[in-house]
């Protein structure tokens, strides 16, 4: 039997008969996504790359089924989020890997992603287009944000006063999963901002190629397909490779240029703090003194002048600095204050669905959740997410017994 077909069988196996484990939802559908690539192999028990990665998901697997079964409510969560990231990175991969033998003319059955993840167009409720590669985020469910949303209010539109024609740059740091991307996503959603600004888009940096100069191509690439340009008017901006920087930096600034933009350049990894000057400064002037660009840095897009601003978030405060151009323009985030606030998004990530939160003690759950998250938003929710697909598969196997 082939080997990849071998591997598979036994991960099959193991979903088929742990229905409880944590992030089953979530194996299950990286299995999916190894099927289609097994069946677009050009050569059928000879991938190496399947292989590695069901390799890697028997294992994840076998980790997280021990998790499961050794903890009283909820299990390590810092090992529960290490798995969580290793599957995130499989998904990515994979997608990648189906995404490449499409463009090579395969033939697979599904997409490599959905629409919402990868910068299709949303609706607001107001009916305009806000184009975004990240998904929105429903405010109601957000809590413990109130004053960072405030204060970025009064950073960015309520005390521009004389410099409300500048242009401003902030960087929003913090640890991972303490909000930061969720801040900003119900800041561009307050009323006042969507009044203030115009356009508003969010680019997603993550997921970006290796190579430096590719990688710069591909954010500006981005940023263009964001605010509405059609993706043959950007593949049809320059066809010299050498200029292609340029004159992308070039068409980005045509864009903006006399318009109070509002742009998010989210989850920007620390890769940029080791590259060059082209990332930096965002607020440097951007024209010289006979009307023309400076050079093809990124700032060089973000037209100066008109209220143009740009937040940028990062784990890694040294990028942030060096993009937004000093401490003054970041913005730090801290654990929530509220700790109850935990206890609201674990409750309510559990209870999606009409799930019943069914423990013995809920106070006792409480505690535990309070202690092991930390204050840190993301905690609570992936502490919830564990805890409602174990209640969902559990009834899930009650009921397929009682049929049986």
């Amino acid at each position: 039997m082939e080997m990849e077909r071998y591997l598979l069988e036994k991960f099959s196996k193991n979903l088929a008969e742990n229905p409880t484990v944590h992030w089953h939802n979530r194996f299950s559908k990286l299995k999916d996504l190894i099927e289609q690539l097994i069946a677009s192999s050009p050569s059928p028990g000879n991938d190496a790359a399947i292989r590695e990665k069901l390799y890697r998901l028997n294992n994840l697997f076998a980790e997280c089924r021990m998790l499961s079964y050794s903890c009283r409510f909820l299990p390590d969560l810092p090992a529960l989020y290490n798995i969580k990231t290793n599957l995130n990175k499989i998904k990515e991969e994979l997608k990648e890997e189906l995404t490449k033998r499409l463009k090579d003319g395969a033939d697979v059955n599904g997409t490599a992603g959905s629409p919402t993840e990868h910068g299709q167009a949303g609706q607001s409720d107001e009916g305009e287009t806000l184009r975004e590669t990240t998904k929105y985020v429903d405010a109601s469910k957000v809590h413990g944000f109130e004053a960072e949303v405030m204060s970025l209010l009064k950073l960015l539109v309520y005390q521009r006063g004389d410099e409300g024609d500048g242009f401003k740059a902030i960087g929003v740091v913090g640890k991972e999963g303490i909000g930061k991307t969720t801040l900003c996503q119900v800041f561009l959603n307050q009323p006042e901002v969507k009044k203030y600004f115009q356009p508003r888009i969010w680019v997603f940096m993550g997921g970006l190629p290796q190579e430096e100069r590719d990688k710069k191509v591909r954010i500006v690439e981005k940023t263009l397909d964001c605010l509405g340009l059609e993706e043959e008017i950007i593949k049809s901006i320059s066809t010299s490779n050498d200029l292609q920087l340029q004159e992308l930096i070039h068409a980005l600034h045509l864009q903006l240029v006399r318009k109070r933009y509002l742009i998010v350049f989210d989850a920007v990894d620390d890769a940029v703090g080791e590259a060059d000057d082209w990332y930096g400064l965002l607020n440097s002037p951007t024209i010289d003194d006979k009307g023309k660009l400076t050079a093809d840095y990124l700032a060089n897009g973000l037209p100066k002048g008109y209220g143009g601003t740009v937040i940028v978030t990062s784990r890694y405060e040294e990028v942030a600095r060096m993009m937004v151009g000093g401490e003054e323009n970041l913005y730090r985030m801290g654990p929530l204050a509220d700790k109850d606030k935990c206890w609201k998004i674990f409750k309510e990530e559990v209870q999606k669905d009409e799930v019943v939160l069914n423990v013995p003690n809920e106070e006792d759950l409480k505690r535990e959740v309070i202690q092991k998250s930390a204050g840190v938003p993301l905690a609570a929710k992936i502490l919830g997410q564990i805890l409602y697909d174990h209640e969902k598969n559990k009834s899930k196997s009650n009921d397929q017994r009682q049929q049986s």
